[in-house]
């Protein structure tokens, strides 16, 4: 990640970082790392909470309720959940290679420029 990067995030989350909080909790890795954002533009800490507690118990809300739908056919999950992984991870690795092409292109083009 380049500064240019790091200054587009930061604008980003300035701008929609409530709603980024909130839906962050739904995603897999963004649920854990959301927080750094948050502390490093200094997010209100009441703020934070709301809206951390909003989408966590939304999103808990959602599981057990599936639970409740489920029941006894928990099975089900354990049977698809390892197609979910692949599918977390296909997109997990799509977003690396993509990264990274990005990443070789910038580079490229400022070795170009520097030519010149």
């Amino acid at each position: 990640m380049d500064r240019e990067d790091f200054e587009k995030a930061a604008d980003w989350f300035q701008r929609h970082g409530k709603s980024a909080v909130f839906f962050g909790r739904f995603l897999p890795g963004v649920r854990s790392l959301i927080s750094l954002p948050a502390g490093a533009k200094k997010m209100n800490l009441a703020t934070f909470s709301i809206f951390t507690i909003a989408g966590s118990g939304l999103w808990n809300a959602l599981l057990i309720g599936l639970g409740v739908l489920l029941g006894a056919q928990y099975r089900l999950i354990e049977d698809y959940s390892k197609y979910l992984n692949y599918a977390v991870y296909a997109v997990l690795a799509a977003t690396i290679a993509w990264l990274s092409v990005r990443a070789y292109r910038r580079q490229r083009e400022r070795l170009d420029q520097n030519e010149r």
